[in-house]
């Protein structure tokens, strides 16, 4: 019962870490629209026909086919192979089920492909995504280490002069000592 707590408070905190992160924010909207785009051309197809024409759907296509490539780019890049992967599992049903819902709806292997694309960026992008945060993990982790080297080397330096001082005063105290003796 404990365990499932504290599990649980940790999902919490990094849900709240994530809800600060803006990239989630970039990716998320982008998502949304690619989402929105997919279903635009049967949405403005129950318009009247003034309102619903031929170059809107290829806008609304475009921006579908434009937007999902990159939200996968986006998440994969900053949340790794994992983010890529969620935004093809979110939006790509919603892409298959657009064009299985209009089949009058062109270049379905278009769409199909872009999922593709998509699922192939999300691996590559995402291993380079994680290289790039284990670079910055490594530089962060040396920094601390220069710094901790300056700092002993700082400490040991002032010691060093403290020993010189000893040493080079120990001779005559030891002579005064011996004369005293004497």
């Amino acid at each position: 019962m404990y365990g499932d707590s504290r599990i649980f408070h940790a999902g919490i905190s990094r849900l709240k870490i994530l809800l600060k992160n803006q990239y989630f924010w970039y990716a998320a909207v982008t998502t949304v629209l690619a989402s929105i785009f997919a279903f635009a051309p049967q949405l403005t197809a129950l318009l009247p026909a003034p309102l619903h024409t031929e170059p809107q759907t290829a806008y609304y296509v475009a921006g579908y086919r434009v937007l999902f490539p990159l939200a996968v780019l986006l998440s994969a890049w900053r949340f790794r192979v994992r983010g890529g992967l969620i935004v093809c599992v979110l939006v790509g049903p919603v892409i298959i089920a657009s064009f299985i819902i209009n089949s009058k709806f062109p270049n379905a292997f278009i769409d199909l492909a872009d999922i593709g694309i998509g699922i192939i960026l999300s691996v590559l992008v995402g291993k380079q995504g994680e290289t790039k945060q284990r670079l910055e993990e490594t530089t962060a982790e040396l920094k601390a280490q220069s710094a901790k080297l300056k700092r002993e080397i700082i400490e040991r330096k002032r010691v060093e002069e403290q020993y010189k001082l000893v040493t080079d005063n120990t001779a005559d105290i030891i002579y005064k000592l011996n004369m005293k003796e004497e």
